[in-house]
């Protein structure tokens, strides 16, 4: 499984659009695979571009499915697994996913679209302050050193079912 990453603290410097063009391209180039794309922004212009963009209403799509139960969205992950999140969850991670050619005809039917969330602005301090602490290991000092191996497992965990999923 390849993992890609668009990232850079700047605004204004091309990653959403570089992403979608890349995202869509592979997925056109490779059309026996799955393609998942995460949108971790809190902005999730990401997520409306791949719903229809500015000329088909992706910013409308955008809020119904964050306007789901369960929110359709990685913010509506989060906030179902922040509480307990070595508990194995009484949820599929399948329920938060979107298949953006339902919405947009032009997208690659390949792709699958983890939705992004004005939530993840909150969830972050959350993640920051009260997961952090159990992620990570420490040493005899209470320094932290590493990823807690639980913690690895569990991604590990999420991302091998979604590519068994398909």
């Amino acid at each position: 499984m390849d993992v890609y990453a668009f990232w850079n603290n700047k605004g204004g410097t091309g990653k959403t659009s570089l992403a979608f063009q890349t995202i869509c391209r592979y997925a056109e180039q490779n059309a026996n695979e799955r393609v998942l794309a995460i949108d971790v922004c809190p902005q999730a212009n990401m997520s409306e571009l791949f719903l229809g963009g500015l000329t088909n209403k992706g910013s409308a799509k955008l809020l119904q499915r964050q306007g789901l139960v369960p929110r359709c969205t990685i913010g509506g992950y989060f906030q179902l697994r922040l509480p307990s999140p070595f508990a194995v969850p009484g949820f599929s991670a399948e329920d938060f996913i979107t298949n953006p050619e339902e919405f947009n005809r032009l997208i690659p039917s390949n792709i699958d679209l983890l939705c992004g969330d004005p939530l993840l602005e909150l969830q972050s301090n959350a993640i920051n302050l009260d997961f952090a602490s159990s992620v990570f290991a420490r040493d005899s000092q209470g320094r932290r050193f590493k990823p807690n191996p639980l913690f690895q497992k569990w991604c590990y965990a999420e991302l091998r079912w979604w590519h068994a999923a398909g």
